[in-house]
């Protein structure tokens, strides 16, 4: 999966949360949505749709790095 651009970021907010977020701010939350994304696709298959919620909570605080 390619990394989330800064801009896609920008639109988002501006879209969903009519809010401006500026260059800076937009490319940290780029690179966490980024390695969110990452850490969700790389543990979802550890998880059957019958589990618990918070297991797949606790999968991810496991992965975060």
């Amino acid at each position: 999966m390619d990394a989330v651009a800064p801009e896609v970021i920008g639109l988002i907010a501006a879209e969903l949360q009519d809010a401006t977020v500026g260059d800076t701010r937009a490319a940290e939350l780029a690179a966490e949505v980024g390695r969110l994304n990452a850490a969700v696709l790389r543990e979802a298959g550890a998880l059957r749709f019958q589990d618990e919620p918070a297991d797949f909570t606790r999968t991810l605080d496991r992965a975060a790095p």
